[in-house]
């Protein structure tokens, strides 16, 4: 080998001496990599390990009629609760687990609890139509209209195909809920029935607050956008009109609501009051009769077109 000349040998040198000076700070990186990546790679399939070993087994009761859960049922809930909220514990950023976790509260009859985690849901994700939805339908059962009315006209400011997008890439939390679901069920069968549910909110929301002018809005903008409900919207808009004392118009609509559902109780007694208002006592007193008889009906609480539950979502 030949010998180094001088030059070469001051470059050795240095080289020697920068590996000495830096060999701590390559030991401590070395370290840092052993220590914190590995425990933190080792950690994660330690909290995923746990999360399958707890994962559900069964679904069915998450999309049973909610007006018919039996006391097993809700026993389910509160196991799909825990479920949820561990997964919150170990992946604290997941907005599909708070949803669930404020589905399964509300259910289970904690409807604060329910509305904080509808609200975190919606700070990690706030462009999910479901989250906007539930929390609507929970602020308009429990009264609070306003509360109700911002919440809705969010959902409707979302975008369809994202909102599904999101459902379509959750495996873990959504999709085995939707594949308990037959063909036409699909989720964008589900979203679309979801938003038009929506509109009724909204619309139902705006008559509580007596905003007529807002009422007329959404309903006409409902009848524009499709055939379905026609008869409730036709009823948003009756009263309205007859509030605002619109008699002629009012009379054109409630016929319309009453002539796509004969059962529209609330339609019949409008309509009769109408006419007293025009002077046809008789046949005003028919109608309002009419009302009662249809009220008193069994099972005609469970039918009426303005009981809105939450989605699994």
């Amino acid at each position: 080998m030949a010998s180094m000349n001088f030059s070469d040998k001051i470059k050795f040198a240095l080289f020697i001496n920068v590996l000495k000076r830096n060999y701590i700070l390559y030991l401590a990186l070395f370290l840092f990599i052993f220590i914190f990546i590995d425990n933190k790679t080792e950690f994660n399939n330690a909290k995923l390990d746990t999360l399958n070993r707890s994962m559900l087994y069964g679904n069915n009761h998450l999309i049973k009629d909610i007006s018919r859960l039996t006391n097993e049922d809700k026993v389910q809930f509160q196991r799909s609760l825990d479920y949820y909220e561990r997964i919150i514990e170990f992946m604290p950023n997941k907005p599909e687990a708070y949803g669930m976790a404020g589905f399964c509260s509300y259910i289970l009859g904690n409807k604060e609890k329910a509305i904080g985690y509808y609200k975190r849901a919606i700070e990690l994700n706030p462009n999910f139509f479901y989250f906007y939805h539930n929390l609507g339908i929970i602020y308009f059962n429990e009264g609070s209209y306003e509360k109700a009315v911002w919440a809705l006209n969010k959902a409707i400011q979302t975008n369809p195909p994202l909102s599904l997008q999101f459902i379509l890439y959750s495996p873990r939390i959504y999709m085995p809920i939707i594949n308990l679901y037959k063909n036409d069920m699909n989720p964008a069968f589900q979203l679309k029935a979801a938003y038009q549910e929506n509109y009724q909110l909204l619309g139902s929301s705006y008559l509580k607050l007596k905003k007529y002018p807002d009422v007329i809005q959404i309903a006409s903008s409902a009848l524009k956008a499709g055939p379905n409900s026609t008869s409730f919207y036709n009823y948003l808009l009756g009263v309205a009109a007859y509030e605002l004392k619109e008699y002629d118009k009012a009379l054109v609509f409630l016929k319309n609501s009453i002539e796509e559902n004969p059962e529209n109780a609330d339609a019949y007694y409008y309509l009769g009051s109408i006419l007293h208002q025009k002077g046809n006592t008789e046949q005003g007193n028919l109608l309002i009769k009419k009302s009662d008889f249809i009220k008193n009906t069994d099972g005609y609480s469970a039918s009426k077109e303005n009981n809105f539950y939450l989605k699994h979502y």
